[in-house]
């Protein structure tokens, strides 16, 4: 910023700090800064291009402030209509054929640093793996009507309901993308898009159309042969309206649309087709305003993968081109050089085999003929191969474990959960932005987006426990949960009502504001004066289930009705004669009430009874069940169940493996931590089938628990 023009403060100033009359007894208030005028320095007269804000007055000549000072800018030479261009592109850009020709690498250089290069290619595998086991539906992106399900499964609940007209469209759209290219199937067709992604970032699409000008397939063209046209302002040509009455040459009618070339095609080194931005579907990721073209995961890593070939290219001279032999045999002083070669021939014809000659002992005169000298073997792998490998895997945020030195468990995860959030999550935004894009402009379904489903990661989980974190808070009601679980709402009103977890239990929100106490429960937090039915229907934490199966559950020391009698099994102190609801309080009569049956398994029989545990870990893993089941048919040796069985089967392996343990030597401590881990488990597998036996060890204990003791569940 220049200084401030003296002659207009001070008349701005002496305007706003002498008071008028009226103004006798007003404060006077500092220069705002707009009131200020700025100039670098007395402007020529006449030096006033066209289109440009008149010049100020400058600094007064000779007051002293313009002395050494900065003066004026040079007067523009482009014309006003240069505004906007985009960076300082070489003159005739788009008279060069060959596509990325003022990059520093191009295409096909890319593209063989990426095939050469093994763990760079794993790595970008890797990621392909990763995005190609991602599901997802179509839905609208109103939230009203179709609310976000966790883990991805479709509730039956409220707020689900959708039109026809937009159940059309979203069969139609995900039918398309089913094979978007009419042949290929979604997974591969991803895989291939991702890899011009990754290695070249010139993801490029082909709009194949009907005559009627409908999309009918998204044909994948090789980016490496497009080269981008580019505008007066270093922008991609876009259609437009034809503006001039008489047609020009090349251009439609009066109001007509123009589409100019936007890309060219080249193929055989010849500009071979030119393609609208209609036509092509042309899509950067890392996009910078300097370069025509994207800046790939492979071109940032460029110099470490060319250190990495030059280092196996030298390990690989290493066991082909070797010149340092295994090691030295000395001979006596007075061999010649003609008798130290016959008797090396005679040794390698003796003792020839497999071993190249560099791999063969060499006899040399001296004094090491006393004794054999070994010489030393170089290392093949070191820090710095790690170090590579780690900038490699960082490149395209992939878990660095598996080709570095172990590391703990804890720290493992933690890269793993970070891996997955700096690179999976942007990947599948990009693809998500693609797709979107296609939906709204193609299908004219602005109102429709693409999700991911969150079934094979973590984030399943991190919903629930967010959702059950919200139900003790009283944000959202047991019905609201299990809307976002995929599960039909509960009749009971109590399931509708928010509640608090409080140190003595769950009491609705409204409780304090409508004067009743908290304190009016008995000590395992239940209202006193409400039947235990009622209770079961009002206790809404998942999570603590098991408090009431254990409080409900088998009790020698409790008094019951003896089984042979009227009522047997029944608790005397449970819905007694004192419970004024015992008759409304009658069970489920589609939920069969099992006496002796414990439910599932979380190791199965024929999974611990293979193994080499000790008996007394055995014997934990047989007690290690679910509980009662309202369905047993769900435990059935059933095509789920096997796959549940050979998921936790490999899940054992690899604990074991992890932890070094022995199975013989496995303690009870760690048999416990396993049955929490496949609890736990992220392998969609075994979640599903353990969430599925949750659900009707819920609906068995709040139909069960309040009149008998458990039992239940056939037993895999």
């Amino acid at each position: 910023m220049s200084a401030p023009n003296r002659t207009t403060t001070s008349t701005v100033a002496d305007q706003t700090a002498q008071p008028t009359s009226q103004q006798t007894s007003q404060p006077s208030w500092p220069l705002s800064p707009y009131q200020v005028q700025m100039s670098y320095a007395a402007s020529p007269s006449g030096a006033q291009s066209p289109g440009q804000s008149p010049p100020s007055a400058g600094i007064a000549r000779g007051s002293g402030a313009d002395w050494f000072g900065p003066l004026n800018p040079l007067n523009p030479i482009a014309p006003p209509d240069i505004a906007g261009r985009r960076f300082d592109f070489p003159v005739g850009y788009n008279l060069v054929i060959r596509p990325r020709a003022y990059e520093p690498v191009g295409f096909h250089e890319l593209r063989a640093f990426a095939d050469a290069y093994d763990l760079l290619r794993l790595v970008i595998e890797t990621r392909k793996d990763q995005m190609e086991r991602q599901r997802w539906r179509i839905r609208p992106r109103d939230p009203h009507l179709s609310l976000p399900r966790l883990g991805g499964r479709e509730g039956r609940g409220r707020g689900a309901a959708i039109d026809a007209d937009m159940s059309a469209r979203i069969a139609a759209v995900e039918r398309f993308f089913q094979k978007p290219d009419g042949v290929t199937r979604w997974k591969t067709w991803l895989r291939s898009l991702l890899e011009d992604m990754f290695v070249i970032d010139a993801a490029t699409l082909y709009c194949q159309r009907t005559r009627s000008g409908q999309l009918f397939a998204l044909q994948q063209l090789d980016g490496a042969t497009i080269k981008r046209v580019i505008d007066d302002w270093g922008r991609t040509p876009q259609p437009y309206r034809n503006p001039n009455p008489p047609p020009l040459v090349g251009e439609g009618g009066e109001g007509e649309w123009v589409f100019p070339p936007a890309y060219q095609q080249v193929l055989k080194g010849l500009p071979a087709v030119n393609y609208s931005a209609r036509d092509i579907i042309y899509r950067p990721r890392n996009v910078r305003a300097h370069r025509v073209y994207g800046y790939s995961p492979v071109q940032q890593i460029l110099m470490t993968v060319n250190i990495a070939l030059r280092r196996q290219l030298w390990q690989l001279d290493y066991f082909t081109e070797g010149s340092i032999p295994d090691a030295l045999i000395g001979v006596p002083q007075g061999w010649t050089p003609d008798q130290i070669k016959q008797f090396q021939d005679y040794w390698d014809t003796e003792f020839s085999g497999d071993l190249a000659k560099r791999r063969r002992a060499k006899f040399v005169p001296g004094d090491t003929a006393a004794k054999v000298v070994q010489t030393k073997e170089p290392q093949h792998k070191d820090d710095f191969d790690e170090w590579l490998a780690r900038i490699i895997c960082f490149a395209f945020s992939v878990p660095p474990q598996w080709a570095v030195k172990a590391m703990n468990r804890a720290t493992a995860d933690n890269q793993s959960a970070q891996a997955e959030e700096e690179g999976l999550e942007p990947t599948k935004e990009w693809v998500k932005d693609l797709v979107d894009e296609i939906i709204a402009e193609e299908f004219a379904s602005p109102d429709l987006e693409l999700v991911w489903l969150n079934e094979d990661d973590n984030d399943s989980g991190k919903a629930e426990a967010a959702f059950e974190t919200r139900l003790k808070l009283g944000a959202v009601t047991l019905n609201e949960l299990r809307d976002a679980l995929g599960l039909d709402p509960y009749a009971n009103p109590a399931a509708d009502r928010p509640m608090v977890l409080t140190a003595t239990g769950y009491v609705p929100i409204e409780a304090n504001a409508s004067g009743t106490s908290a304190d009016t429960k008995d000590q395992d937090g239940f209202a006193i004066g409400k039947s235990k039915r009622d209770l079961i229907s009002d206790f809404t934490g998942l999570d603590e289930i098991a408090t009431i199966l254990r409080k409900y559950g088998y009790n020698s020391e409790e008094p019951r009705i003896p089984k042979h009698h009227n009522g047997g099994g029944e608790w005397t102190n449970v819905a007694g004669s004192d419970d004024p609801n015992k008759a409304s309080d009658a069970p489920d009569p589609g939920i069969p009430f099992q006496r002796y049956g414990r439910g599932h398994h979380w190791v199965t029989k024929k999974i611990f009874t293979k193994r080499k545990f000790s008996n007394e870990v055995k014997a934990f893993f047989d007690k290690a069940r679910s509980g009662p089941l309202a369905d047993s048919t769900v435990n059935h040796n059933t095509k789920e169940h096997r796959a549940y069985n050979d998921a936790v089967n490999d899940l054992l392996d690899e604990f074991l493996k992890k932890n070094n343990i022995a199975e013989e030597k496995m303690t009870l401590a760690q048999a416990d931590e396993f049955v929490q881990e496949v609890k736990n488990s992220a392998n969609p597998v075994i979640r599903e089938f353990v969430m599925k036996i949750n659900r009707e060890v819920l609906r068995y204990g709040l139909r069960w628990i309040p009149w008998r003791r458990g039992g239940g569940g056939g037993d895999d």
